[in-house]
């Protein structure tokens, strides 16, 4: 498959800031390289029921159009035979079938995340700060540098300019579930 760049050269905003959560993480492993724990078949953070922003969908038929037929076949049966517990986008070694353009909250998986605890209850709260826990074990989140924390109120605010430039609505999700089981036809990826 298709990997970097050229599977969102389509969407030049979105792979910009994909580049940026991506060097992120880049900066977070080479500062930090003994306390990630993240790796190839690794699919703990990979959780079911994941949605996908407009443009992220967009990015993700993209790029399942630029596969061939059999390789749409198998991406979308491997998620129609998920049983649930897992994203379905991982094939049966549990690697991302949508690696290249997979979304931005996928790309934020493993660092310290700084979470707006009190976000959505109408009440103010201290932020919390959380990571994968095969990942800065044994540290005091606190310690973590703090260009290494992934603040999440940015990243969401970042998204939601994103989609608000493109004339999209950020909050009109769509399952990656759905997408992947219907990417085998033609029509299914063109939507």
């Amino acid at each position: 498959m298709t990997h970097g760049a050229p599977a969102l050269a389509g969407f030049p905003a979105l792979q910009g800031v994909h580049q940026k959560v991506d060097g992120f993480f880049a900066r977070v492993a080479a500062r930090y390289p003994d306390d990630l724990a993240c790796a190839s078949g690794c699919a703990d953070c990979c959780a079911p029921g994941l949605t996908l922003t407009p443009l992220e969908a967009e990015a993700v038929e993209a790029f399942l159009g630029s596969l061939d037929a059999g390789a749409r076949a198998r991406v979308s049966r491997s998620a129609a035979s998920s049983d649930g517990s897992a994203c379905a986008a991982l094939d049966g070694e549990r690697r991302c079938a949508i690696y290249p353009v997979r979304p931005i909250v996928c790309r934020s998986h493993g660092v310290v995340v700084r979470i707006d605890a009190g976000a959505g209850t109408g009440k103010r709260a201290l932020p919390l700060l959380d990571a994968c826990e095969k990942n800065f074990v044994g540290r005091d989140l606190a310690g973590v540098d703090g260009d290494c924390v992934l603040d999440q109120r940015t990243l969401s605010t970042l998204v939601a300019a994103l989609h608000a430039a493109s004339g999209r609505d950020a909050t009109a999700r769509r399952p990656l579930r759905a997408l992947l089981e219907g990417s085998a036809s033609e029509e299914g990826v063109a939507r």
